[in-house]
């Protein structure tokens, strides 16, 4: 076993290396997890802070490279449209392909979505897959409109895209291009993955430097500064009330545009803007915040059904959501922040102490 003692720094090997070999031919040899423990420890504490800074960058690399391999791959596919109404008419003609019950049918028809389906509620699902839906102009300026769907299958993105594109199809929307084959993965976003490896990294090294000048005190120092950060975050985080968004969108006459803000009134947390329009009709989203996830349903329920009574012909295309999860506050990003500021108050704490040290043991 002469290759696990040459794991050892080179000066205690020429010292201690013979000894260290009689020992475990002694003990039976084997594989020995503690004396490769041990090598790496003597390393590492012998190791500069600058040294240990790169080690710890190049390993988060490696680790955010391997992470990448195990995401799973994203593919996209694409349907062009042409509109007669021109590059006004992208969004008000999706907006009705978007709308919850039409996104809920294609769920249950392509099987999508089958783990959150099971465990999160369908508002939030249908949110989730609105969010893997691209809309825009295909040229800026022209009558041409894109639709891309994002699949970790691309004959499934494939057949979703054209099932989107066919429920938007009327006769002054048709479809030019159909949807294109994704044989090209366009995510994740690995370069980036593999730079927070080695962000994080590099501060993983500077921390293990720093800790191992003095282990016991350093580890305690940046253990209750981090802890003392969590706290403060997750009471800090505890006393923002939560805050629950209900949509629903709205299409009118823009004759009635002056009736239905009147309808709406001026209640605070309420949001009334235009999501898309042609030459007479206007798309309204109509949204209220609250702390109460029923209560912003009911309020915009009870707005949309004003806008309804008081304008000529107006109709709601996708009614009052309910919100199961609330938009803010973010805790667990709180929760984050809170964590790294402590650490970093205890790394900054015990460089103090470390300097401090030097400077009296050179007085």
């Amino acid at each position: 076993m002469s290759w696990l003692v040459r794991l050892y720094p080179k000066r205690w090997r020429e010292r201690y290396g013979a000894e260290l070999s009689a020992l475990m031919e002694d003990a039976g040899g084997g594989w020995r997890w503690d004396v490769v423990a041990e090598a790496l420890r003597m390393h590492f504490t012998h190791w500069s802070v600058a040294r240990l800074i790169v080690a710890g960058g190049l390993l988060g690399a490696v680790i955010g490279g391997i992470w990448t391999l195990a995401l799973p791959a994203r593919y996209a596919s694409e349907v062009v449209m042409r509109s007669t109404d021109g590059p006004d008419s992208v969004a008000l003609v999706f907006q009705q392909s978007m709308s919850r019950q039409k996104l809920s049918a294609v769920i249950r028809k392509y099987n999508l979505y089958s783990y959150e389906t099971a465990h999160m509620p369908m508002e939030e699902v249908i949110e989730k897959m609105r969010r893997d839906i691209r809309i825009g102009n295909w040229n800026e300026g022209t009558n041409l409109v894109s639709v891309r769907y994002a699949n970790g299958d691309g004959k499934t993105a494939q057949a979703v895209a054209n099932e989107l594109a066919q429920e938007s199809q009327t006769e002054r929307f048709r479809i030019i291009r159909p949807p294109s084959e994704a044989t090209r993965a366009e995510g994740p976003a690995r370069l980036l993955i593999v730079g927070i490896g080695l962000a994080l990294g590099l501060a993983a090294g500077a921390m293990f430097g720093v800790v191992t000048r003095r282990p016991v005190r350093n580890v305690l120092w940046m253990a209750g500064c981090g802890a003392a950060g969590c706290v403060a975050a997750l009471c800090i985080a505890a006393a923002i009330p939560n805050r629950y968004v209900s949509t629903a969108v709205v299409r009118i006459a823009q004759a009635d545009l002056g009736l239905v803000r009147e309808a709406a009134g001026a209640r605070e947390n309420l949001q009334v803007s235009e999501v898309g329009r042609n030459a007479d009709t206007l798309w309204l989203s109509v949204s209220y915040a609250s702390r109460d996830r029923r209560e912003a349903q009911r309020v915009v329920t009870e707005v949309t059904s004003a806008m309804v009574k008081r304008a000529g012909r107006p109709s709601i295309i996708d009614p009052a959501s309910l919100p199961f999860s609330p938009v803010y506050p973010n805790r667990l990003t709180i929760t984050w922040l809170g964590l790294v500021f402590g650490l970093c108050l205890g790394l900054w704490k015990a460089g103090r102490n470390g300097a401090a040290r030097e400077e009296g043991a050179v007085g």
